[in-house]
């Protein structure tokens, strides 16, 4: 390679000596006998002996930027490089379109959340093949990361009893040829138990729970339900009628999440989180004929919601 006088001053990468000296393509010093840096002038010939030249066009090293070699990234022309695909797939409670951070080496970058079961995608920087980098999410407060996976299988990194890690909301890949694909799956969710009481009541129970159309839920009197994840927000209770008993009235634990109370139907507000937040709602039933319990009495805490007469 000659120096082109016309060129300015600039580092030039030697391919006949550099692909096996230097770990893809960064330069951060030199390699040991390789000190210095050798200085080719104009109409110089560039010899095979060194990795990386300068070259001093003008023949001027006042102006010069021989010595910022901490500042110089060497990137190889024909280096292998794959891409970093990024997809974000709005499960349960998650509102198509929302935005996610997520970052990957030093790159952050947004995805909104598309339908399942594909979500909405991304294509990230890339990076060369071989390389291991963390992709990791900002989890919305609220939010669980339910899923994150990886394509093709053989990019994540072990072990898999770690890896990925849905609480902290990371994955570690190795980035292959042409397309690394990363997928994560939010969801904001709660739980609500449902329970059946009331004086006299025998039997078991059906209960259907929306939004997502759940159920049917078999409560015998007395008991509750298992644990029951929804979306977090307001919760429907619907109570399938049965031939002797009606549902007198309504309210919770912790009692600041009853909502509306109305013959076979409670409303509730369910908090994201675990089965440690969750909403236990209380519906009370009575033979038909029988006037409901008044507010505050037997079969009623004080602070619930009975029902009309009808």
């Amino acid at each position: 390679m000659i120096a082109n006088p016309a060129m300015p001053d600039s580092w030039v990468w030697n391919t006949v000596n550099s692909y096996h000296t230097l770990s893809q393509g960064l330069l951060y010093g030199f390699q040991g006998a390789r000190l210095p840096v050798p200085d080719a002038g104009p109409g110089q010939q560039l010899s095979p002996s060194a990795d990386v030249y300068f070259i001093d066009y003008d023949n001027d090293l006042s102006n010069s930027s021989k010595n910022l070699v901490g500042a110089i990234r060497i990137f190889q022309g024909n280096e292998n490089t794959g891409i970093l695909k990024v997809c974000k797939v709005a499960g349960p409670g998650i509102a198509v379109g929302t935005p996610f951070s997520f970052t990957a080496g030093s790159s952050t970058f947004a995805v909104p959340a598309g339908p399942p079961p594909g979500g909405t995608c991304m294509v990230g920087p890339s990076f060369p093949v071989g390389t291991k980098i963390t992709v990791a999410e900002t989890i919305p407060v609220g939010d669980t990361v339910s899923s994150i996976t990886v394509a093709p299988p053989g990019a994540l990194l072990p072990p898999a009893t770690t890896n990925p890690n849905l609480a902290g909301g990371t994955v570690d890949v190795a980035i292959g040829n042409g397309v690394t694909e990363v997928t994560f799956t939010d969801q904001r969710t709660g739980f609500l138990e449902i329970c059946k009481r009331g004086d006299g009541v025998k039997g078991n129970f059906t209960f259907n729970v929306s939004p997502g159309g759940l159920g049917p839920f078999v409560v015998p009197a007395g008991a509750c339900s298992p644990a029951i994840e929804v979306v977090a927000g307001t919760v429907t209770i619907t109570e399938v009628p049965g031939s002797t008993m009606v549902p007198t009235g309504c309210f919770t634990i912790p009692a600041g999440q009853q909502g509306a109370c109305t013959v076979g139907t409670s409303t509730v507000t369910v908090v994201p989180g675990d089965v440690s937040t969750m909403t236990i709602a209380f519906i009370t039933n009575k033979h038909a004929g029988q006037p409901p319990f008044p507010e505050g009495g037997t079969d009623s805490p004080a602070g619930t919601q009975p029902l009309p007469s009808r």
